[in-house]
């Protein structure tokens, strides 16, 4: 891998300490990549939060959402249960030393998000476009591999993840 910001090599770092704990002690390790995780009561006011909490919290008061640059940048969002069923699965495999992608799948544009929003919060809400940043153009994950060994299959496509958080 070759991380394009400081958050994706920290994630790199880590795997390499779980790897070399297990080659020089012994250490049973696992490692799941999750993929922009979403889900129920996620913080808008946390400096860490997503797109998405802040975005349901700005449209719900008919504010304008900031999209940082083009919006054309797609994330592969992947919700919470799935996530929780992907570690239960990892934990019992045994499967130690191994890397699992644990994402949906399908990549989302952040111009589709807030289309998606509109549509399910009854909204026609037009995102300001901002500077863009520095940070991943896309984000999927190639899930084959935690399908194939782990037998996980994500189970809650990006829609019906907004909508049991909306509702």
């Amino acid at each position: 891998p070759d991380p394009l910001v400081p958050y994706s090599l920290q994630k790199v770092v880590a795997e390499d300490y779980c790897r070399m704990f297990s080659r020089l002690w012994g250490l049973e390790t696992i490692s799941l990549r999750y993929f922009s995780v979403y889900g129920p009561r996620m913080n808008p006011n946390s400096p860490y939060a997503l797109l998405l909490p802040k975005f349901i919290k700005l449209m719900s008061q008919d504010k304008i959402p900031v999209i940082n640059g083009d919006g054309k940048q797609s994330r592969d969002f992947t919700f919470v249960s799935d996530i929780v069923e992907a570690n239960l699965l990892a934990v019992k495999s045994r499967l130690s030393g191994e890397i699992f992608n644990i994402g949906y799948g399908k990549s989302i544009s952040v111009n589709k998000v807030v289309r998606l929003l509109n549509k399910l919060m009854g909204k026609n809400i037009k995102p300001r476009h901002g500077p863009a940043i520095v940070e991943p153009r896309i984000t999927l994950a190639s899930n084959a591999k935690a399908r194939k060994l782990l037998g996980w299959t994500p189970k809650v496509s990006f829609e019906e993840g907004l909508k049991k958080i909306l509702l």
